[in-house]
């Protein structure tokens, strides 16, 4: 038994043309690896990346959306050609063995058990034969020909097959999106090696060629019956898989954060956070505002309390808060997270007695008090949004909310956010003259543009109040930013469901894996979006401008709140 070409020959084979690496020599390059080896097919395709020197990367835990059983179609960008039949061979095969390719220019009855011919057989006929045998399908919708690159030095996918789209939908079963993404250089250097114009050494010296595969979520058949239209079907589809090339972004940012915490030990213009507050203060202000503890909950304890009764734990939630906002990319970047509007706000927050620890913390405005001292501009909203007087009803009817907070050591755990909102509802209850909750709610600039304009735009078309939209004016307006990117046939797909939604934004940002938490709780709780402002002073963070009328609130969920309090 032979063994495999070295990579001398092999890359000397591309250079002279007597094997190509295209689409339609499709297996050219793996023959002449094996060339009349005994080995296995997994064998040649990892021998392949090896002899090429492309790093495949794809995350274990998206591998899982492949189904372990029944028929399922994967549809992918083609950027390089060739490349990308083996890479998502390899990757896909790797959790369902039985996964073919269809593809044009397929030629040799050695590959069929890999690869359907588009000569045997229509796409459609393809379909059924898999739905029969109940193996899984690949499509690269584009055809079998390689991208182009465009003038924006970025690589395109070319226009996808119609007819193909039809039949995918006409299966009726779940549709995989797989985005293919791989670096600039990587295209030109496969464009070289197919013209014969890159040598071994040149090739080598660029270092290993990382190639990485995308899963996104499946698309069920019930998911795909609520398009009607085909055109925007197909328009969706393609959308769903490029998106997932934008989380890139997402992870950039994430890591640029990361690599400045770890190598700037202060950086420039960030102060040193100050050290913890003295238990000992800490425990004797709350010693002294027992008739302000609103709810208890095995070792936790809500309190409201003024700043001037615990001027020693606002200081300690200052702390806690700009620690809590650093580590999403938010904060103040002072030494603690406090201003001239929490010397005259209330405090809400829950306190851990076995661990002696804050837990988290709102800043709650009283509307009524704030308008007769100081007028609009008392509000700290008024310093990111420009508030018309006729929006003063809501102000007095209501409390502004701000700063929350859960800290790290407790986000995973549903009951802090919780028992903030049971302190919440008890304020409205002892103050029923306050109707509203209102103020900024804000989205980390961590979050990829593509994101942030998504949210936006689903909010406003959704959850937006544009009657009362029109008495707010956010000072430093967000523009939402999609290029040319076709996200309308998104707002099919999920309509005003927030739970789709988020789920979408998942794919896009899976750093963050979804929309913010508060975000989602206050729509679901029926809250209004008003506006959207840039916070410079805070990171650069999206605020939206949040109004919520208390009756709106889902009386399932306010006796959800109720559980457990005395009243």
């Amino acid at each position: 038994m032979k063994k495999f070409i070295s990579k001398e020959e092999f890359f000397g084979a591309l250079n002279k043309g007597d094997i190509k690496l295209d689409t339609k020599s499709l297996f050219q390059p793996l023959h002449a690896l094996q060339q009349d080896s005994e080995e296995g097919w997994e064998e040649i395709l990892d021998t392949f990346f090896q002899q090429v020197e492309i790093e495949l990367e794809v995350d274990r835990k998206e591998l899982r959306r492949i189904p372990k059983s029944g028929t399922f179609i994967t549809i992918s960008n083609n950027p390089f050609g060739f490349v990308d039949f083996v890479s998502l061979m390899k990757v896909v095969r790797n959790r369902r063995f039985d996964f073919k390719i269809y593809g044009e220019h397929v030629t040799g009855e050695e590959v069929l058990d890999h690869f359907i011919a588009e000569e045997s057989n229509s796409f459609e006929e393809s379909i059924q034969q898999a739905i029969k045998e109940g193996h899984g399908i690949g499509l690269f919708p584009s055809g079998d020909v390689e991208s182009f690159y465009t003038d924006d030095k970025e690589i395109a996918d070319r226009q996808w097959d119609l007819d193909h789209i039809a039949a995918v939908k006409k299966a009726g079963v779940p549709i995989i999106p797989i985005y293919i993404q791989g670096q600039n250089d990587l295209f030109f250097h496969l464009m070289k090696v197919s013209n014969g114009e890159l040598d071994l050494n040149e090739w080598i010296s660029e270092g290993p060629k990382k190639l990485r595969v995308i899963i996104g979520n499946p698309i069920s058949a019930e998911e795909q019956n609520e398009f009607k239209d085909f055109n925007r079907f197909s328009r969706f589809l393609r959308v769903k898989t490029m998106m997932l090339g934008c989380r890139l972004e997402s992870e950039i940012t994430s890591d640029k954060i990361f690599a400045k915490k770890q190598l700037e030990q202060k950086p420039v213009g960030v102060e040193e956070i100050i050290p913890p507050v003295s238990l000992e203060l800490i425990q004797q202000e709350l010693d002294n505002s027992q008739d302000q503890l609103v709810v208890e909950n095995g070792p936790f304890q809500v309190y409201i309390c003024s700043a001037r009764r615990v001027p020693n734990i606002l200081q300690e939630i200052g702390r806690l808060r700009e620690i809590t906002f650093r580590a999403v990319g938010e904060g103040t970047n002072k030494a603690l997270d406090l201003d001239e509007y929490d010397m005259y706000y209330h405090h809400l927050f829950v306190w851990d007695k076995e661990n002696n620890s804050i837990v988290g913390a709102y800043r709650i405005g009283k509307g009524e008090e704030i308008m007769n001292k100081y007028g609009i501009k008392g509000f700290y909203t008024s310093s990111l949004f420009q508030i018309d007087e006729k929006f003063s009803p809501y102000l007095i009817h209501g409390c502004e909310l701000g700063r929350s907070f859960v800290r790290q050591e407790y986000q995973l755990k549903r009951l802090p956010l919780f028992l903030l909102w049971q302190g919440l509802l008890m304020l409205m209850l002892s103050e029923n003259h306050y109707q509203y909750l209102l103020g900024p709610v804000s989205i980390s600039n961590e979050y990829t543009t593509l994101s942030k304009s998504l949210i936006a735009e689903f909010v406003k078309k959704f959850y937006f109040d544009h009657d009362l939209a029109k008495f707010i004016q956010p000072l430093n307006e967000f523009k939402v930013q999609f290029d040319d990117f076709d996200h309308e046939p998104l707002w099919d797909f999920t309509g005003d469901d927030f739970q789709r939604f988020d789920k979408l934004i998942g794919d896009v940002d899976p750093v963050h894996h979804g929309v913010p938490i508060l975000l989602k709780k206050y729509i679901k709780q029926n809250g209004k979006i008003l506006a959207f402002n840039v916070d410079p002073d805070f990171n650069d963070a999206l605020d939206g401008f949040l109004l919520l009328n208390m009756q709106d609130v889902p009386q399932e969920q306010i006796d959800d709140l109720k559980k457990n309090i005395e009243m």
